[in-house]
């Protein structure tokens, strides 16, 4: 990518984050900036990709992006951008990938055709990139010259996974729907618009790609772009005097615009044109010792990937954990190294090959390669880890049956939702609960209901409306008000009246951006650990499995004692303040997920140190009770008596 212009100057003392030094500006588009940049503890350079949060919001983008993080992180192979981490401010994205130095393979084809063996070359390392992905369940969409790069060296690298998808994106008719791509590399079956195989499309742009390098230009052009769509459509283009017979003969089927009938990876990987000087790579044949194993550090953003909705509860609850799911995920309090200790037990078991890579986890193998999964291991907290399972290739069923009978019951012993689930109530009959809901349900169904003799025609008529079946007719909270029946005796009330009682206490739900505000350095262990807990400090915030029922009574019973008068609104929490005004502050009750809130304490006004010493001496110690770390922290060993340590 061109260097366009200088960034502000930075040095170690206002460096992003901290970590790094930004440069020149190697390119930009609608929404983002690319910066070459460099790590002031390692001095390593890299690539820093910038996303304005304002350009995106409010657009489908935001999933992309979503996407894109859980793509890249999982993608370790020598012909893909690596993504090292996600950072975030409150007004932007920042991408932190490697630094590839030789920029656009397009630049280099742009000043001239390359020969039919350097074509290969850059072809068949873009093919064992592609290969990997798909391995994989993703697909790029997107292929082209501009998205791939070349390093130092002259390797090739697949850049951009912006418009990328996964397995989970197909429909039940077995095809992707998203219309995507770059006109002129865009394949025939996208143009239909009937869906399409992830697979195949990616192996057609990479056909007009060699076309492009051997030609040094377009195998369908036209600056009528309806009349381009109809050369791709039918498949109409000419070979150059200079291509092969047998370069011709691959792009036959590379560019065949029946996708059923056209060229699969596999089958290239045996073609003579492709074979010549490939060096085959094994997608699954890295080996690296366990003893390298290394645990990802979690940050706000990281987990973006894993909430649905922007909901955190998949990361603690167990519903993505179906046996019928490709993926599994849970937190756990236990060790990596016990976790991986039970995956090599596991895999000696079932004479499974157990490899680990730094950046990501373990992953095993079959050894007739009829499965690959991986198990990984992110760093959420000093004392929480995440464990996710996930088919990588193989037999889909084969995964499935050794996570529900196998791998799954011995790792879900660790998980933290089953060690704080409480038993589950006694269950009536299902036939009894069928019966009754059946009945209930076509009640409901059709309006059939009976008013008592005593209701005034009035109610009546007022209750007819409530309760219509059809939701357009249905009364609506304005016809209310102004309804004879409602209005009798109604006095107006403001809904924003700053007094509302504790009953009408409402818990706020939090999601993966609202943490951002939570996070020192964004990392999420201040909501886990006593870090900023301490007296000095005017804001305390710790993590709770008690009720918000619970929180706001131990706050009122406080309230009682100390005489302080108590507040609640219905977006924030609890507020409390002295009788003399001396004192206000105010105690936030946040949904992290089902079953965990995070509990914040901060000082909003009067003297600071008449709320540091009610917090230290006072509320502080009736709260932190009902912590969570203080609930997994271990009991402190036994001290010795002052005589021996005097002794000593």
């Amino acid at each position: 990518m061109p260097e366009i212009e200088n960034a502000p100057n930075n040095n170690s003392n206002n460096a992003l984050f901290g970590k790094y030094e930004l440069g020149k500006l190697l390119g930009c588009g609608a929404f983002a900036k690319v910066y070459h940049a460099r790590n002031v503890s390692t001095g390593q350079s890299v690539a820093i990709k910038v996303i304005n949060k304002k350009k995106i919001a409010g657009t489908s983008l935001m999933s992309n992006i979503k996407r894109e993080i859980s793509i890249m992180r999982n993608l370790n192979h020598p012909n893909i951008v690596k993504l090292y981490e996600v950072l975030a401010s409150k007004t932007k994205i920042y991408f932190v990938l490697e630094f590839v130095k030789g920029g656009e393979l397009f630049a280099k084809v742009a000043k001239g055709r390359f020969t039919e063996d350097l074509s290969r070359k850059y072809f068949q390392q873009l093919i064992s990139a592609v290969g990997f992905c798909h391995s994989r369940g993703i697909f790029h969409r997107d292929l082209k010259p501009e998205n791939l790069l070349l390093d130092e060296s002259g390797n090739l690298k697949v850049s951009d996974f912006g418009l990328s998808a996964v397995k989970g994106q197909i429909r039940p008719d077995g095809l992707l729907h998203t219309l995507c791509g770059t006109p002129a590399y865009v394949a025939p079956e996208i143009l239909t618009k009937r869906g399409y195989d992830g697979a195949t499309i990616d192996v057609w742009s990479c056909g007009v790609i060699l076309y492009v390098l051997n030609a040094g230009y377009l195998p369908f052009n036209d600056p009528n772009l309806m009349a381009m769509y109809k050369k791709i459509y039918k498949g109409e283009y000419r070979c150059p005097k200079w291509f092969s017979s047998d370069l011709k003969r691959f792009l036959s089927r590379l560019l065949d615009t029946n996708p059923e009938k056209r060229i699969t990876i596999d089958e290239m990987m045996r073609d003579p044109w492709f074979k010549k000087g490939y060096k085959e790579v094994n997608f699954y044949d890295e080996e690296v010792k366990v003893e390298e194993f290394k645990v990802t550090e979690l940050n706000a953003f990281d987990i973006i990937s894993f909430s649905s909705g922007l909901n955190l509860s998949g990361l603690f609850d167990d519903s993505c954990n179906s046996s019928d799911s490709e993926l599994q995920r849970f937190v756990s309090t236990e060790s990596p190294e016990k976790i991986v200790e039970k995956i090599e037990d596991f895999a000696k078991v079932e004479k499974l090959k157990v490899k680990s890579k730094k950046d990501w986890g373990v992953e095993l193998g079959g050894q007739s390669g009829n499965l690959v999964f991986g198990v990984d291991v992110y760093r959420l907290t000093e004392k929480l880890v995440v464990v996710e399972a996930k088919r990588r290739g193989g037999d889909t069923g084969c995964y499935k049956d050794m996570w529900k009978n196998k791998l799954g019951p011995q790792l879900n012993g660790l998980s933290l939702s089953m060690a704080m689930s409480p038993p589950p109530p006694p269950q009536p009959e299902t036939s009894q609960i069928a019966g009754c809901m059946e009945f209930m349900y076509k009640k409901i169904y059709k309006g059939e209901y009976r008013c008592p003799k005593w209701f005034s025609s009035d109610l009546k008529r007022f209750l007819s409306r409530l309760l219509d079946t059809n939701p357009e007719k249905r009364i609506t909270i304005d016809e209310m008000m102004r309804d004879p029946w409602f209005k009798k005796g109604y006095k107006e009330v403001n809904f924003y009246d700053e007094e509302v009682k504790v009953e009408e206490f409402k818990v706020t739900e939090l999601n993966a951006f609202d943490i951002i505000s939570f996070s020192s350095g964004l990392n999420l262990s201040g909501l886990f650990d006593d870090s900023c807990n301490s007296s000095d400090s005017e804001l305390q915030r710790f993590v709770s499995t008690e009720s918000p029922e619970k929180i706001v009574e131990k706050i009122e019973d406080f309230a009682k004692v100390e005489k302080l008068k108590v507040k609640s609104k219905k977006d924030w929490g609890v507020e409390l303040g002295g009788q003399s005004g001396n004192l206000v502050f105010g105690v936030d009750v946040y949904r992290l997920t089902e079953k965990l809130v995070v509990v914040e304490a901060k000082r909003r006004g009067g003297d600071t140190g008449c709320y540091k010493d009610m917090w230290k001496n006072k509320l502080g110690p009736q709260l932190n009770g009902l912590s969570l770390s203080m609930a997994m922290s271990p009991p402190p060993p036994p001290q010795p008596e002052t005589s021996q340590i005097a002794g000593c």
